[in-house]
């Protein structure tokens, strides 16, 4: 028995084990003598799972018992455990075995080796079985050989099959090609010669409109519509061949008549035909019969437009809706749509274009376009209704932009150009946003989304547009408003503004009036959105640019007064406001820098969102977040601008502190008693600020920047005040020592009582205690103030005993 053999075995042996106590496996009683149910069998299988051991409910010594039976067992165990569950643990057990099985194998290997060394008689029973097994052999190929040919010969006969049933499609198309060709050509020809008949029963000569139906006549176009499939031939072949005769009889009978309306209806049952031509011949492309009646079909088709283009001009001309349907059905049956918009184009609206421009030749672009494009819907209204007409079957085809677009937009280029001219840019928007206008009512127009899409994709809409140069456009205006910005920010000085607007000076009056016009109906763009968007916060970082070159001149010329080097001035820029600005001048920056900010975050904002709206509320959160972005940069050197106020209010507070020195002269030089009041300069330390408090301008500022600029003034008064107080005392002590070991010298004694030194120190504690009075009406408090405690301390030896 080969390997093979040997490994059915083990599965069949192991399938035949398992499953004989599956059942008693869910009748069995536990040691307390409770019956064990299904339910304790899944908590069990559970348990088992849980802890990675094999599961309660499976047993493999089942498999080993004479009675098993695999397909009862799986019935059974399938019960309360899914097939999967059940497949799984049984591959596992197979492993286990085959594992053990090699290991028996590996450990015995000398046993096993020798198995097959006591059989006897094993040549004798190969001999006797070979014959038979040699013939069933044979007879196995020989079934299989007859096999093999017989499906040869089925594959085969259904290719045969096949290339007869492709060889008789062929030819009914050819034939139905040549039968359908024949057909057209016969109608085609009687329709003309009643077409013929017509005209010359009739004696009236050739007037202009004649000559425009001539015209357009003359315009023929060629489209294909394309299908896939011969199977898609079997419904026309089939009816066909059931009544070969019954269309054309039909066609025969009711083509008698001279009637117009009569022909246009024929043309319309004609151009289907033709269509089914043009399907015929896409089909049959490699085929040699349809490719030589090629030049039948083209003539079929030139002659068929030829026709339907006189009777739709005609049916337009006499404003006859049915001639005019049967003819939008025939060429949109061919897909001759350009022939359907020349013929509206020529004979409709032409003449109406025309005749607008005529007579409005003095008014101005956004007017005459107006007065046009009412004489253009008005010349086709009764065109467009038949259209829009859900029963018609045109619903679906729109032909406004081959018509009113195409032909305003050719008449009013030729007799308007100007207009389309950028040079003059106020003019030119004003006419622009007039051409918006007027594409947004042809859009209007469109009866469903399809044709809306069909009419924004058309080559006529992207002809229109390309007539508006809106580079050239945007370039002139950035040359204008970022003129004008750079035109005021690089003047000298500051300049407050007479404008209305909030602002105080003309350079922020200015930015911000610039900043506006960016997105002004009368300047704005939606197709330039992000042009001008971009031009907007451009000029806001000109202005932040225009703000720091200011406070950099300031920083020189600080620097310049500490160092006593003048030659540092000499790189500085010389127009810069820094230059020449005093505090006062440095409030109004601050303000204007405030206001402007806050200006942009409100009204900026909006003009932002109501501007570029039409783009998405994503592309609009864009667009205000890089204004807010500006905006938050220009606000970020309020901080640097006030450090120079505070120092120029300093400056002129530390000024009355000069005068600190003549309390030693007052009380050196002369007799005086101890100080009973405060110095004579002491409210005028901090008068520089609370002038400043009382100014209007600076009432413009916040509560909490006016109290910032104060409470730093007043930190830094009192330092430079701390510093000098200590240095005074200092002196006069040293001074007075030096006197005294001076008298030891000379034998004098020093006299007692009450010496300069403590007049002068009584008179600094009492200057320091008023001051304190002044800087709590300034709303500061003086015992939050740590550099007035370091002043307090300096003079603190002057208080009263």
């Amino acid at each position: 028995m080969s390997s093979d053999d040997d490994d059915d075995g083990v599965d069949v042996d192991i399938v035949r084990r398992g499953g004989r106590d599956a059942h008693a496996t869910t009748t069995t009683t536990t040691g307390d003598g409770r019956a064990h149910t299904e339910d304790d069998e899944a908590v069990d299988l559970l348990s088992a799972d849980a802890t990675g051991g094999t599961p309660t409910w499976f047993d493999a010594r089942v498999f080993s018992s004479d009675s098993f039976d695999a397909l009862k067992y799986v019935e059974e165990m399938t019960g309360f455990v899914s097939n999967e569950t059940l497949l799984e643990q049984l591959n596992a057990e197979e492993e286990k075995i085959r594992e053990e099985l090699g290991t028996l194998v590996n450990e015995n290997y000398e046993e096993f080796a020798s198995l097959g060394d006591g059989l006897k008689d094993y040549e004798a029973l190969k001999k006797s079985i070979e014959p038979e097994s040699k013939e069933m052999r044979e007879e196995v190929v020989r079934a299989r050989d007859e096999m093999v040919q017989a499906l040869e010969r089925l594959e085969a006969s259904v290719e045969e099959r096949e290339a007869s049933a492709r060889t008789s499609a062929s030819k009914r198309l050819a034939d139905e090609c040549a039968h359908t060709v024949s057909k057209v050509e016969r109608l085609l020809g009687e329709l003309d010669i009643k077409g013929e008949g017509a005209r010359a029963s009739s004696d009236a000569p050739m007037d202009d409109e004649t000559e425009e139906k001539a015209l357009a006549s003359q315009v023929v176009l060629i489209a294909v519509e394309d299908k896939e499939g011969l199977d898609m031939l079997e419904p026309a072949f089939e009816d066909d061949q059931a009544n070969p005769g019954d269309m054309t009889e039909d066609m025969h009978q009711s083509h008698v008549s001279d009637n117009v309306d009569e022909r246009a209806r024929m043309l319309d049952r004609v151009a289907s035909e033709v269509n089914r031509l043009k399907f015929y011949q896409k089909q049959g492309k490699d085929l040699p019969l349809i490719r030589d009646l090629a030049d039948r079909i083209e003539y079929c088709e030139l002659k068929l437009m030829t026709l339907v283009q006189t009777a739709l001009i005609d049916g337009l001309m006499e404003k006859n809706a049915n001639i005019i349907s049967h003819c939008l059905h025939a060429c949109t049956a061919i897909g001759k749509l350009d022939v359907i918009e020349t013929a509206i184009r020529s004979i409709c609206i032409q003449p109406a274009v025309e005749k607008a421009i005529k007579g409005g030749s003095e008014e101005d672009f956004s007017t005459m376009l107006q007065r046009v494009t009412d004489a253009a819907f008005e010349s086709c209204a009764y065109v467009l209704e038949l259209t829009r007409d859900a029963d018609s079957g045109l619903h679906s085809y729109d032909f406004v932009a081959g018509t009113i677009l195409a032909e305003v937009d050719s008449q009013l280029s030729a007799t308007q150009s100007n207009a389309f001219s950028p040079g003059i840019p106020k003019v030119f928007i004003k006419n622009y946003r007039a051409a918006m206008n007027f594409l947004h009512r042809l859009e209007d127009s469109a009866p469903t989304i399809a044709s809306l899409n069909q009419f924004r994709a058309s080559k006529h809409v992207e002809v229109f547009m390309k007539r508006w140069n809106l580079p050239v456009y945007f370039s002139l205006r950035f040359q204008e408003l970022a003129g004008n910005v750079d035109d005021e920010l690089n003047k000298p000085g500051l300049d407050t503004s007479l404008a209305s607007d909030g602002f105080l000076l003309t350079s922020t009056t200015q930015t911000w009036l610039t900043m506006c016009k960016c997105t002004a109906d009368n300047v704005f763009v939606p197709a330039l959105a992000d042009k001008f968007i971009r031009l907007m916060a451009q000029v806001l970082a000109r202005y932040k640019s225009w703000v720091t070159s200011g406070i950099e001149t300031l920083a020189i010329q600080q620097n310049t007064e500490s160092t006593g080097d003048s030659a540092m001035t000499v790189g500085s820029n010389k127009t810069s406001w820094g230059g020449t600005a005093g505090g006062e001048e440095l409030i109004l920056v601050r303000l204007d820098i405030e206001r402007l900010c806050e200006r942009v975050r409100t009204d900026g904002v909006k003009n932002v969102e109501t501007g570029v709206k039409s783009l998405g509320n994503e592309l609009t959160s864009i667009a205000t977040g890089c204004i807010l972005d500006g905006a938050k940069d220009v606000e970020s050197l309020i901080p640097k601008l006030s450090v120079f106020i505070i120092k120029v209010f300093v400056d002129r507070c530390v000024e009355a502190l000069k005068q600190l020195k003549g309390i030693t002269a007052t009380f050196r030089m002369t007799n005086k008693p101890m100080p009973t009041r405060h110095s004579h300069f002491v409210p005028m330390i901090l008068a520089p600020l609370e002038t400043f408090l009382d100014a209007e301008r600076t009432k413009m500022l916040s509560k909490e920047s006016r109290q910032e600029i104060v409470g730093q003034v007043v930190e830094s008064v009192c330092d430079k005040y701390a510093e000098m107080a200590r240095e005074l005392v200092s002196t006069v002590k040293k001074t007075e020592a030096s006197l005294n070991r001076l008298k030891d010298r000379q034998g004098k004694t020093s006299s007692a009582g009450i010496g300069d030194t403590d007049k002068i120190c009584r008179q600094l504690y009492l200057d320091v205690k008023e001051l304190s009075l002044h800087i709590e009406k300034l709303g500061i408090n003086v015992k939050e103030s740590k550099s007035f405690a370091e002043l307090w301390q300096a003079v603190e030896s002057g208080e009263e005993k």
